[in-house]
């Protein structure tokens, strides 16, 4: 198996979870870290394992690597992720591709142009639920897709007014829960229904503007989405977090044949027709053994799209299920066409 030299922009979630999943895949040897924004390295090498400690991500770009990750805040995305293509590495993005889709689909030409393989971290596609629906959909078993109804709640509303955020509150940072989430949301709808938005409108809220001690914050806590695919078939997607109970995560897919229903990405369920519910069996997720306990929740979802990434690697092409760049520009089309949308308070036409 080849093993691929790895290097990670960003000492926060590139740290914690991004070195330690890599670690622990046999095809991947991480072995240098750039602390940003005046990161702590001893942290950094704590929580990553990895004893090279940076703080100018552009040295990595000297160092004998075959892979860059981007793990740094969205307004970064884009120049690291260049840089890194010109020297004629690899590229794993974290999502939000970008502050923009102008931003995106710059980075995607150059990929091009250098003929690198660009990944995105949509690894939520390959959570064994969510496969599951996937191969249902493929299957036929619901028939055509009428609509989609996508919904997620956090209980953070005590968090989001004791606690600070940073980044994560400001829009021109590329805060707010739709880049967050909803680039997620979107990727899954547009990956399980093989399916192209055509229309939305959108609704984005900051239900707490302030914090307790001031911090100010004019980035989205909750969001929703409706529109219509390609296919006729309509969409509903709903996020909150400024709430006090969670209700967790529900899909529901309606079909001229049936129903599919994914609860917190852990059972899923099939409805022929007017028939009962029925349960899906799944495959079993994947396990970072030795890994940190709080990194191996996204071991089932993060491992899959690792191997999938290493055989794009080995042979220079993406393959089977990986999200590209290219889905990262579609669903940064998708977030931009929601933030006008809720501004203007108009529906966004993105193909006739």
């Amino acid at each position: 198996m080849d093993v691929f030299r790895v290097g990670i922009a960003g000492s926060g979630f590139g740290a914690r979870v991004h070195a330690p999943l890599l670690a622990a895949h046999p095809g991947f040897d991480p072995v240098a870290i750039a602390s940003l924004h005046r990161g702590d390295p001893d942290r950094a090498r704590k929580e990553s394992g990895i004893a090279n400690v940076t703080n100018d991500w552009r040295r990595l770009l000297d160092m004998r690597l075959d892979l860059l990750v981007v793990a740094a805040n969205p307004p970064l995305h884009r120049e690291i992720a260049e840089r890194a293509l010109e020297r004629g590495l690899h590229v794993l993005c974290e999502k939000p591709m970008a502050l923009d889709a102008a931003e995106a689909e710059s980075m995607e030409e150059l990929r091009r142009e250098h003929g690198r393989i660009g990944a995105i971290t949509f690894e939520f596609r390959f959570r064994p639920a969510r496969a599951a629906v996937r191969q249902l959909l493929a299957q036929g078993r619901i028939g055509r897709v009428l609509h989609v109804a996508y919904a997620g709640q956090d209980a953070r509303y005590a968090q989001l007014l004791s606690a600070p955020i940073g980044w994560l509150g400001e829009s021109s940072q590329g805060g707010g829960r739709l880049g967050a989430l909803g680039s997620h949301m979107f990727d899954s709808l547009r990956y399980w229904t093989g399916d192209e938005v055509s229309e939305l409108s959108a609704q984005l809220t900051t239900h707490v503007p302030v914090s307790e001690d001031g911090e100010r914050r004019d980035a989205d806590d909750a969001f929703q989405a409706f529109g219509r695919m390609v296919s006729g078939a309509t969409f509903l997607l709903d996020y909150r977090s400024a709430t006090h109970r969670p209700s967790g995560w529900q899909l529901e897919i309606h079909g001229t044949e049936g129903t599919i229903a994914l609860t917190d990405d852990r059972t899923v369920r099939l409805a022929p027709g007017s028939g009962g519910w029925q349960d899906v069996p799944l495959a079993p997720g994947a396990d970072a053994e030795g890994a940190p306990e709080a990194v191996r929740g996204y071991a089932s979802a993060m491992l899959p799209f690792l191997d999938e990434l290493h055989a794009s690697l080995r042979t220079g092409e993406p393959t089977g299920d990986l999200p590209t760049f290219a889905d990262g520009v579609m669903s940064q089309r998708l977030l931009d066409a929601a933030r006008r949308s809720s501004s203007s308070g108009l529906r966004e036409v993105l193909r006739g």
